[in-house]
C-alpha cells in the first residue's frame, strides 16, 4: 500500500522526469561504446550480459544531478555499488588509481570528455528545478486538501 510519502516522492519524481528523462537504450548503447565495455573507474571489462555493469551517476541525484547521458558513465558493481557509494567522482577515481598519476590522468580526461561529448551537463539547472518545485507545491496544495478530507470522511 502506498502512503501519502511515497504518494509525494513519486509524484516529485515524475515531475523531474519530464525535464529529466531517463536515458534511451541507444543512448546507453552509446555508453558502452564509448567506455569499451569497461568500468570508467577501473578498467575492468564488464560483459553487458552479467547484469554487473552500471551507469553510475557522477553527480548524484540527491545532490542534483541529471539522468542525461553527460552524467552518467559505465561503472562495474564493485565500484558504483560496494566501494564509491556517496563519494565525489574524481576522488573516488584518484583513490581507485592507487597514486599512478598517468592512469588518473588517462581516465579522468576519458569521463571528461565523455562529459563534452554528451551535452556537459551533470547538474539540473536552477530554472528546470525551480519549474519542478513549483508544480510540485501546487499539486501537493490540493493533494494535502483532499487527504484531510479523506481523512475527515473516514473519521465521521
Amino acid at each position: 500500500m502506498t502512503t501519502v510519502p511515497q504518494a509525494r516522492r513519486a509524484i516529485k519524481s515524475s515531475l523531474k522526469r519530464i525535464l529529466d528523462p531517463k536515458p534511451t537504450d541507444a543512448e546507453i548503447d552509446r555508453l558502452w561504446g564509448y567506455f569499451n565495455s569497461a568500468c570508467a573507474y577501473c578498467g575492468i571489462k564488464i560483459d553487458r550480459k552479467s547484469r554487473t555493469g552500471h551507469n553510475d551517476h557522477l553527480v548524484a541525484e540527491s545532490e542534483g544531478g541529471v539522468n542525461g547521458l553527460s552524467n552518467l558513465i559505465l561503472s562495474c558493481n564493485i565500484c558504483n555499488g560496494d566501494e564509491k557509494l556517496a563519494s565525489d567522482w574524481s576522488e573516488f577515481l584518484e583513490q581507485k588509481c592507487g597514486g599512478k598519476t598517468q592512469l588518473f590522468d588517462e581516465r579522468r580526461q576519458k569521463i571528461l570528455n565523455w562529459i563534452e561529448l554528451s551535452g556537459g551537463r551533470t547538474r539540473i539547472t536552477p530554472q528546470d528545478q525551480a519549474l519542478v518545485d513549483e508544480a510540485f507545491n501546487q499539486i501537493n496544495a490540493v493533494l494535502t486538501a483532499r487527504v484531510e478530507e479523506l481523512r475527515s470522511h473516514r473519521d465521521a
